[in-house]
């Protein structure tokens, strides 16, 4: 009751006055602090041994409460007039919003995909560049959630004490009440508490917005059907073909000529129509949509590549975006950009008859030209197949990068399974016009469906597995001990683990170097003075067949695996590499397959 009349009394114009002051002065630090905790962020990535000291003179600020940072800036701006005023408290909450600013750009810059920064990186993109055109745009979301948690952090109770010299809502609670009204302080509490729910409420609707939006299913085929005539009988090409493609995934047609996987593909844009079923883009059936507008919205890639003879190669890659009307700046600027994403000179190039390149700089040409209208979706019909090995090896890693970066929803029709293991994330294995089994590769080579998938991907499918597990999937959790560690503990920690080594690790568990139990053997000290350097390790993103290749090269049995800032994650041996691949684990989850009835059928 008492609380209820100290809040009907409130001299409510009062209220509203002093909440404005209040959440303009953390406005005004949180502000600050994304001018320089954004840019502090920016230079840690662009110099990665500022990193450390940055963030530990950030975090020892939060280590001294509020009240106190508020207190220790006084004497220094009473000798300007301020002491009692919003300097002290402004300075106060933009100290403490500093930290988790800095540290989620540097952490959202650090994040970006690594494909897509090499592929900036090869088109001719500077740092500065790169920084504003790519990473910084997919680092925002990332961002605002630090200012979320500043302003969060700021706006409640922490700053009710910073802000009692600022005219904030401190002021409110001390000139409104006496000391032991402690009702009004409860008031007061309730206050902060609410515009702190309301301030994370507004900041996680902004996040949201301005996270990219992914679309569930970017392409889906319900039942697609298609039959022919023969000799006068009806012959099924594609038989009631169910399947999903997510957006930004490759998925890769596998299956033996005539098995439908080309007809399937063709249907998708309508140069063959299908005889039955419905294929769904971005959820909108295609049934009724002009076939003429449908082809320009999807790119499409053969195998005979198709350029026009009579066209230059500038020509060849705009001709769908003039159809679409854009202007010749747009169309000339579109095809320099694709240009330089494959490596070959504008103007060398640019101004040329196809005749006039080589079969593989025509393949080229023939995959960025179904890129230039820039189409979400991307139809390739074995794009490389009649390309030579060296040419079609570097042209898949360019398609590749490419693919990383632009993040297109990609169908491919391909003849060769460690291409489609190389390129897909997911394979579609097809068999006289059946889909019998679509799945991540591993999971594909780890649990086929059925006897003929098993020999279609061949009897070395646990060799292949090798290029799709990371270090990661495969690394045991291993001890390790400090340099300060006694050789005592660290050859007792060996007994209990039965090791012949072990890895020595700092406070923030980054590797520095591993000690063996040979050269501990009788020996006394500390693990720093035995402590031995890697001479191959293991980062956590690398495959397994890289692994393997490093540990034979160096005559090693094991790996540390570490991360992008050298911590500790574990160690990957041969043992622990086997018993991955023998344990019906994968990294595609659960299989998936058609029913009995339809692979008997097939």
């Amino acid at each position: 009751m008492e609380f209820l009349n100290a809040f009907s009394h409130l001299d409510w114009p009062l209220v509203l006055h002093l909440t404005g002051q209040h959440i303009t002065l953390v406005g005004i630090a949180v502000t600050l602090a994304i001018l320089v905790g954004v840019p502090l962020g920016i230079l840690m990535t662009r110099f990665p041994s500022l990193a450390g000291p940055l963030q530990a003179s950030a975090t020892v600020l939060l280590t001294v409460p509020s009240i106190a940072l508020f207190g220790l800036l006084l004497p220094f701006y009473s000798k300007f007039g301020q002491g009692l005023g919003p300097m002290p408290a402004i300075t106060a909450v933009f100290l403490y919003s500093l930290l988790p600013i800095m540290r989620n750009t540097y952490l959202a810059l650090t994040s970006v995909e690594p494909g897509i920064r090499e592929a900036a990186r090869g088109i001719g993109m500077t740092f500065g560049q790169r920084l504003r055109m790519v990473e910084l745009p997919i680092a925002v979301p990332v961002i605002l959630a630090g200012v979320r948690t500043a302003v969060v952090m700021n706006i409640g109770v922490m700053t009710i004490a910073a802000t009692i010299g600022a005219g904030g809502l401190g002021v409110l609670i001390l000139a409104s009440i006496s000391r032991s009204d402690m009702s009004m302080l409860i008031v007061g509490a309730v206050l902060v508490s609410v515009l702190a729910i309301i301030a994370d409420l507004l900041l996680q609707v902004l996040q949201r917005s301005l996270t990219p939006k992914r679309t569930a299913q970017m392409i889906e085929l319900q039942n697609l059907s298609k039959t022919f005539q023969s000799n006068g009988k009806d012959v099924k090409a594609v038989d009631s073909v169910s399947l999903t493609v997510n957006e930004g995934e490759i998925c890769v047609f596998l299956g033996p000529s005539g098995c439908g996987k080309s007809t399937t593909l063709k249907m998708i844009n309508r140069l063959i129509k299908p005889t039955s079923g419905k294929i769904l883009i971005n959820g909108e059936d295609t049934t009724g949509l002009d076939e003429v507008t449908l082809r320009r919205n999807i790119g499409y890639v053969i195998q005979q590549i198709g350029l026009f003879p009579n066209m230059t190669i500038e020509e060849n890659i705009v001709v769908v975006p003039k159809l679409l009307g854009w202007d010749k700046q747009k169309c000339h600027d579109r095809a320099r950009e694709l240009m330089s994403m494959i490596k070959l000179e504008p103007k060398q190039y640019l101004h040329r008859y196809p005749r006039e390149l080589s079969g593989g700089q025509q393949q080229r040409i023939g995959v960025i030209r179904a890129l230039a209208a820039d189409a979400p979706l991307l139809l390739m019909d074995e794009p490389f197949g009649a390309v030579d090995p060296i040419n079609r090896e570097m042209i898949q890693n360019e398609f590749f990068e490419m693919q990383r970066a632009l993040n297109k929803t990609v169908i491919m029709v391909s003849h060769d399974i460690d291409e489609a293991i190389k390129l897909g994330d997911k394979i579609a294995i097809f068999r006289a016009g059946k889909l019998l089994q679509i799945d991540h590769p591993d999971t594909l080579l780890a649990h086929p469906a059925d006897e003929f998938v098993s020999n279609f991907v061949g009897q070395d499918s646990t060799l292949k597995r090798l290029l799709l597990v990371k270090a990661e999937d495969a690394a045991d959790n291993a001890p390790s001990v400090s340099p300060q560690t006694p050789v005592a503990e660290a050859l007792e920690l060996m007994d209990e683990h039965d090791r012949r080594y072990v890895v020595v690790t700092c406070t923030e568990n980054r590797a520095l170097g591993y000690v063996r139990r040979r050269d501990l053997h009788r020996q006394s000290g500390t693990c720093s003075q035995y402590q031995r350097d890697f001479n191959a390790t293991a980062a956590y993103d690398e495959h397994l067949r890289i692994l393997l290749s490093r540990m034979y090269e160096f005559n090693r049995s094991w790996l540390p695996v570490m991360d992008a800032e050298r911590v500790f994650l574990g160690e990957v041996t041969q043992e622990s590499i086997a018993e991955y691949l023998s344990s019906g684990k994968s990294r595609g989850g659960k299989t998936s397959i058609v029913s009995p009835a339809e692979t008997a059928a097939a």
